[in-house]
């Protein structure tokens, strides 16, 4: 009986160790899985990055598509060429007026709008 209970003690203290190692490898691996170079939180971390990376990336996308058609307009089109010079540099054409009226105050029918006419800048 003596030998039964001694195997029975060193069959117990074997299953506690077996039990104790699989959980350490258990938590080991249940920990890796979420953390570290590989885990998911560093997935989760990535995918984010990925996204946003994508967002900026169709930005530019777009922006180079606009700015590909305005190099197309200013080669190809000169009406398009006049109309930035127009709008943005105030070049006239020859023979034409400018009456330029301060902000806030239009002139009413019938007031003369004389002394607000501009010199014409030369235009291309």
């Amino acid at each position: 009986m003596d030998g039964l209970v001694r195997a029975l003690g060193t069959g117990i203290s074997t299953l506690i160790l077996l039990l104790f190692i699989s959980l350490a490898l258990s938590g080991y691996f249940v920990w890796s899985a979420f953390s570290g170079k590989h885990g998911l939180f560093s997935y989760f971390e990535m995918r984010e990055t990925l996204q946003k990376l994508e967002g900026e990336n169709l930005d530019r996308l777009k922006k180079n598509h606009s700015q590909e058609k305005e190099i197309y307009l200013l080669r190809d089109s000169p009406s398009y060429v006049e109309k930035i010079a127009r709008e943005e540099y105030g070049y006239i054409r020859k023979g034409e007026k400018i009456f330029w009226f301060p902000e806030g105050k239009e002139p009413s029918r019938g007031e003369s709008t004389q002394g607000q006419e501009t010199p014409p800048s030369e235009g291309p």
